[in-house]
């Protein structure tokens, strides 16, 4: 490439001040903290450029592509969805709106579980469930840590299950993944018995959507979000039901939960005979976390 050649290759621009450009624009959206946050996201994932290298010259096609990007995300688009990828427990996930973004307090779903799975594990494999995988982010990451289960995920959504599919093999994870609706309860003979169940279900009720950040309800999927109002614990009750059949005793229940609905939920567990069920809290001190085992 001759001099010139090069020359004309550069826009000119240094990735410093699409970084200004960036905050400038988006500053309206999101608070300072979490902007910084998101322009960390943004520049490392899209473009591979860290805090010291944003002295670096701008391609053409690294500008056009920029400006297509700001204006997405001046939308209101998240950005995981714009670069196309999450960080969730040691790994990125490729996501699309046709899942959910994986999040902080889901780590701590996994983590427990993982704790919980290794105090049981034998010369025996054990079956887990992931119910609504979504991403495929909670299953993926649970087998990649625990090596001996059989580990099945299951969702409505054949778009979800195709990019579970595609993490599943980026992150070399052996997970049998199914496309069923959960909430019909004849599809669950297909379902092998389970010794754990897992599960970050749709909970929030649709009167709280007003309250929601604009990048979450109008972008990703109601599908996994929402429940409606006059029955918010629909997937729990569920849940129970088909633990009744299908889960051996002794076997455990982990479910996401709303920190709104905890008193509820322990409610409707009481409703159950043989489970003893009890509310983990999360780094913020808010209940996440709903804990059942099936005593018999």
């Amino acid at each position: 490439m001759t001099v010139d050649q090069d020359h004309k290759k550069f826009s000119g621009q240094i990735f410093k001040d699409l970084k200004q450009r960036f905050i400038e624009t988006l500053q309206v959206h999101y608070d300072p903290d979490e902007l910084l946050n998101v322009a960390k996201i943004y520049f490392e994932d899209r473009f591979n450029i860290t805090r010291n290298h944003f002295d670096q010259f701008v391609t053409h096609p690294e500008l056009e592509k920029f400006s297509l990007d700001l204006n997405k995300l001046s939308a209101g688009e998240p950005v995981q969805y714009v670069v196309g990828k999450a960080y969730f427990f040691e790994n990125f996930f490729s996501v699309t709106p046709s899942v959910l973004i994986p999040r902080p307090e889901t780590e701590e779903l996994v983590a427990l579980a993982i704790e919980r799975l290794s105090k049981q594990i034998g010369q025996k494999p054990l079956n887990v469930l992931d119910i609504g995988t979504g991403s495929g982010c909670i299953a993926i990451s649970v087998r990649k840590k625990v090596k001996n289960i059989n580990m099945f995920a299951l969702d409505i959504s054949r778009e979800a299950l195709d990019l579970a599919k595609i993490n599943s093999n980026a992150l070399q994870t052996d997970v049998e993944f199914i496309e069923m609706n959960f909430l019909e309860d004849s599809g669950w003979i297909e379902l092998p018995t389970v010794d754990f169940l897992l599960s970050n279900p749709p909970y929030i009720v649709k009167n709280e959507a007003e309250h929601m950040a604009h990048r979450v309800k109008n972008f990703e999927p109601g599908q996994a979000l929402f429940v409606t109002d006059d029955d918010p614990l629909v997937f729990y009750r569920k849940i129970f039901d088909f633990s009744n059949q299908k889960l051996k005793a002794g076997a455990e229940i982990l479910t996401e939960i709303s920190e709104f609905q905890s008193e509820n939920l322990i409610r409707l567990c009481k409703e159950y005979v043989g489970f003893e069920c009890k509310i983990h809290q999360d780094l913020q001190g808010k209940p996440r976390i709903l804990h059942a085992v099936k005593l018999c």
